[in-house]
């Protein structure tokens, strides 16, 4: 199987993508969709209202080399002419697959790929700001860094002698 389908079928299971005119429509206009792709045979009415309702979402699309009834067949459908991707690292992978097969992707491919490193930095720093946090609060007793530390005195009990580890 092309790697482009086994990601379509993978994105399926997800649950990362809209198939069919309406799903996609309705990912593009909540602003889900990443990337459309539209099947090699599609209808030229369907075509025209993808460009139309992708650019308005500011989405990029394309036209990829298999036909309605291979997407279908991935799907568990008949067919599918229309596919919209809404997960950023799964549709840069898609426009990866396609890029092996022909070039004129290439552009595509690494507009997302760019995507998806300032997505991940800007996730890295986040967590990095997060786990900073969080090492603060947890021992908001502890001296401040740099400050000089007491060495630690051996408990003593209530009678003044010193505490024996193991025993009552």
């Amino acid at each position: 199987m092309d790697n482009l389908l086994h990601l379509v079928g993978l994105s399926r299971r997800a649950g990362r993508l809209a198939a069919g005119e309406e799903p996609v429509r309705l990912a593009l206009k909540s602003g889900k969709a990443v990337l459309v792709l539209v099947a090699g045979d599609a209808a030229e009415n369907s075509l025209r209202r993808v460009t139309h309702w992708a650019e308005e979402a500011g989405v990029p699309w394309c036209q990829i080399p298999h036909t309605k009834e291979e997407l279908g067949g991935v799907l568990g459908r008949n067919s599918c002419a229309l596919l919209a991707l809404t997960d950023l690292g799964l549709a840069a992978a898609a426009a990866r697959a396609l890029c092996t097969g022909d070039q004129n992707y290439a552009a595509l491919a690494q507009d997302l790929s760019d995507r998806v490193e300032t997505v991940q930095s800007a996730e890295n720093a986040g967590r990095a700001k997060e786990r900073e946090r969080r090492r603060k609060e947890a021992k908001p007793w502890a001296a401040p860094s740099g400050a000089p530390q007491k060495p630690a005195a051996g408990r003593k009990r209530p009678n003044g002698k010193p505490a024996r580890h193991g025993t009552k």
